[in-house]
């Protein structure tokens, strides 16, 4: 009887494996962005299902796949991108994230998860804080509730950057108490306040019916201003984008004004605002750009280590 070298031959395999899988694109970027993309579909529907993320049918079979992406930096880096707007901009499950944190580390090791724990960490702390902070606070627990803060260290998070916008005063004062709490807790750190991830729900009684809009820190200030005049002209929203008020027919426009329309209808009760254009493209080229200058500076770093350690190499080794 013949013997096989089954070892052998697997490894071989995955070797062909691995080339192809690498190969399928001129650029990897749409790989990672890909396994990224079908990792955040995974993640929310264990979510939306109450189940452990490790338990998903999908999930072992994708990081069968994962371990043999190359480019683990720029695997990192859409990973870093997906779990931030999860963690910014959506519910998400601390446990999970966890859990496919680990799973990173026993493929690719602890230097591959540092900024990923550390983001995770910023999350737990965050809750903490927010449970500290209502606890100082007078009134009913529901509206304690109303007021939720995100901490996070600028350094460790691909957040988005900001323009400054005025706060509607509610939120004012509560910005106001809780970045006196956030300074007496901690000395020589320095807060700020990221407008592009404000939102909250605005009361709306001035329809046939109470409708409540979630919306952005500029779609609040926008609608705020109705409250003392039912129209204005649209120059007073130069610099504003009403587009989605418009296509949800909340404001109509007549004789070069934006009007409230009181006769605004909606079969649900509770609307989101805050959907943004899809704009792939963009951040895929953004998310390219990042990604080469963040590997050319890893790369100097390496060349000056060695360089310090050797004082003198030939180039080809080097």
């Amino acid at each position: 009887a013949q013997k096989y070298d089954w070892k052998n031959i697997a490894k071989q395999f995955e070797n062909i494996f691995r080339k192809h899988l690498n190969l399928i694109y001129k650029d990897n970027i749409i790989l990672c962005n890909c396994i990224n993309k079908y990792l955040d579909s995974i993640i929310k529907d264990s979510i939306k299902n109450n189940i452990d993320i490790d338990t998903h049918e999908k999930y072992k079979p994708l990081f069968n796949i994962i371990n043999y992406v190359n480019d683990t930096d720029l695997l990192l880096n859409y990973y870093k991108y997906y779990l931030t707007k999860r963690l910014l901009n959506s519910q998400y499950n601390l446990d999970n994230e966890d859990i496919i944190s680990h799973t990173f580390q026993v493929i690719f090791g602890n230097e591959f998860t540092s900024k990923i724990v550390s983001m995770l960490n910023d999350m737990k702390t965050s809750e903490k804080l927010n449970d500290e902070y209502r606890y100082t606070l007078t009134g009913s627990s529901s509206d304690k509730k109303k007021f939720n803060t995100k901490i996070i260290t600028s350094a460790m998070w691909s957040a988005d950057k900001f323009d400054k916008l005025e706060y509607p005063i509610d939120l004012s004062n509560h910005i106001n108490k809780f970045t006196d709490f956030y300074n007496k807790k901690y000395s020589g750190r320095k807060l700020l306040w990221n407008n592009s991830y404000i939102y909250g729900d605005v009361d709306c009684n001035c329809f046939d019916k109470k409708y409540i809009l979630t919306c952005n820190l500029d779609q609040i200030n926008t609608l705020l201003k109705f409250n003392y005049n039912e129209s204005y002209n649209q120059l007073d929203f130069s610099n504003i984008n009403t587009d989605i008020f418009e296509k949800g027919k909340i404001l109509v426009r007549e004789d070069n004004k934006l009007v409230l329309n009181k006769k605004f209808k909606n079969k649900k009760l509770k609307i989101n605002l805050r959907v943004k254009p899809k704009k792939q493209e963009k951040n895929d080229k953004k998310m390219k750009e990042q990604f080469y200058f963040d590997r050319s500076v890893i790369m100097q770093a390496v060349i000056v280590r060695i360089m310090k350690t050797h004082n003198k190499i030939n180039h080809n080794d080097l």
